[in-house]
């Protein structure tokens, strides 16, 4: 039984998508970020400093729900996968893609756009409900139920 991860999220959810160009602004900008309310951030794999920033910021905040952003390809889920993210998001929806996706279990939103898009994603099995609920993060869960927030 997979859990429903956006089923999860608190009602009106905003999710910040981050370019982060230095890893010295990587914290500070979530500090900033996570002092405003937000829980759940996005990092996107644009920057030759995402992955740094990706691992200090989840070092620095074990509670917050980080994931991995502008995936194209499985090497960007292994990333995802390496630098401890929650989820990971693309901005595209390949066959091949979405079958890594399966494989890797990282809790996964594929970028859809066509009824076409919509089609292959839900022959992978990816489902409205469901795209980022494929194997929520055991810690994320842990930090819920003792804080009760996401």
């Amino acid at each position: 039984m997979t859990v429903d991860f956006c089923a999860q999220l608190p009602p009106k959810t905003v999710i910040p998508v981050l370019q982060i160009g230095s890893v010295e602004e990587a914290v500070p900008l979530a500090a900033a970020l996570i002092e405003g309310g937000l829980q759940v951030l996005e990092i996107t794999l644009r920057t030759d400093a995402a992955e740094q920033s990706a691992r200090q910021i989840i070092r620095a905040f074990p509670d917050v729900l980080v994931g991995i952003g502008t995936v194209r390809d499985e090497s960007g889920l292994q990333k995802a996968l390496s630098v401890g993210a929650g989820f990971a998001v693309s901005p595209g929806a390949t066959p091949e893609l979405l079958a890594a996706a399966v494989r890797c279990g990282l809790p996964f939103l594929p970028g859809v756009s066509t009824v076409s898009e919509v089609m292959v994603a839900r022959s992978a099995g990816f489902t409205p409900s469901e795209t980022l609920s494929r194997h929520i993060s055991r810690r994320h869960r842990d930090a819920q139920k003792s804080s009760g927030t996401v």
